[in-house]
């Protein structure tokens, strides 16, 4: 029988039972022929150990004795960075700068029964391009010092919608990062309409550690999560721990229709198709709207090729490799907009090339380093 990167299942059927199980809450008894350890060590590298610990603890003795430290090392992980957001969020909400808690904070938060079943690795917050100056001196004055990549650096993040990190000095779990909007790199930037003020203004309210703050809509944080899915991991590793998000978020209640509607406008209904196709195979995530898109073109095999649910399973990794760049063409919905992404890849504007290179930056340095290296 066939095995997925070293792992437990036989085939994906086996493994969708599992994943929908742990959305569900429902815990289907493991075959007798699936290896414990195996298995313990699949869901601690997809991030999805401390939710396996809590279904199956109970049933399975050798699975939770395997996987019981991994739980209680995300319990007391996320209570650190929550501790911080309960610290940082009075301190911003005094200066009269409202915020969005993104990504693990706010699922852990509001779509988990228990923060410690979503494992983080840091603080992602939202904050108004207006209010980011004054954002990053609060964050100043509570100790913290911002980490400048020289790869990414500070124009580039602000022209790409990018983010600043922030980090506690001694400490060595203690990143929080001030986002200029939930959507941010080239790839949206060049190719899609993304509506920051319609979401801005869907924001729902969030309770953190007892102090009221706000987060995504449903259906925002769905597409949130698609986009982030495909355009940073490129459905790498990261990207079953991201579709049992989608599946607990889904479970919450999310109106399809409006995300349809939504990733239309714009113009990301291809990643939402494909996102949404494997969480359909390995999560159920029921969505009928699902059923009418894709149509039979030759660019939708071919991803369908690319990524499927058994790659996804066996963790391929396409971040830094040529197809990787090529998923992200196909992935675009218009013609023009994919060919307007792929010149300016290669050929990008001045005020791009200022920001990541510096003043007067040549095109012929992005050009080479492009062709030759395969940074894009």
């Amino acid at each position: 029988m066939m095995r997925l990167d070293g792992g437990p299942w036989p085939d994906v059927n086996a493994a969708a039972i599992f994943l929908r199980g742990l959305v569900a809450g429902e815990a289907p008894p493991l075959s007798p022929t699936i290896d414990r350890q195996q298995l313990a060590a699949w869901v601690e590298a997809r991030d999805l150990g401390p939710l396996t610990f809590a279904r199956y603890g109970a049933s399975e003795p050798a699975l939770a004795v395997r996987l019981q430290g991994d739980y209680y090392r995300a319990a007391a992980e996320n209570e650190l960075l929550l501790s911080l957001l309960t610290e940082v969020l009075p301190a911003l909400t005094a200066a009269n700068i409202p915020v969005v808690v993104l990504k693990g904070a706010a699922l852990a938060s509001s779509v988990y029964a228990d923060p410690a079943l979503r494992p983080m690795s840091d603080v992602d917050l939202w904050v108004r391009a207006a209010d980011m100056p004054h954002a990053a001196g609060v964050m100043g004055q509570l100790g913290f010092q911002a980490y400048l990549n020289q790869q990414r650096p500070l124009a580039w993040q602000m022209l790409n919608r990018g983010e600043i990190q922030f980090l506690r000095p001694g400490w060595q779990n203690g990143l929080v990062e001030l986002h200029w909007s939930p959507f941010e790199g080239d790839w949206l930037r060049r190719t899609a309409a993304v509506d920051d003020e319609g979401v801005w203004a869907r924001r729902q309210l969030l309770s953190v550690g007892g102090q009221a703050t706000s987060q995504l809509s449903g259906e925002d944080m769905a597409l949130h999560l698609a986009l982030h899915l495909a355009l940073g991991p490129k459905f790498g590793r990261p990207a079953l721990r991201a579709l049992v998000d989608l599946g607990m978020l889904a479970r919450r209640g999310v109106d399809w229709s409006l995300v349809w509607q939504r990733a239309r406008a714009w113009r990301v209904e291809t990643v939402l198709w494909l996102v949404l196709r494997l969480a359909r195979a390995l999560v159920g995530v029921p969505d009928e709207e699902l059923g009418r898109q894709g149509g039979g073109e030759c660019r939708h095999r071919w991803l369908q090729t690319t990524v499927s649910p058994q790659s996804v399973l066996a963790g391929q990794e396409l971040r830094g490799q040529w197809r990787g760049y090529w998923l992200l063409f196909g992935l675009v919905d218009r013609p023009q907009d994919r060919a307007r992404l792929f010149w300016r890849t290669l050929w990008p504007e001045r005020p791009w090339l200022d920001a990541r290179y510096g003043p007067r930056a040549s095109r012929l340095r992005h050009f080479w380093q492009a062709v030759r290296f395969g940074e894009l």
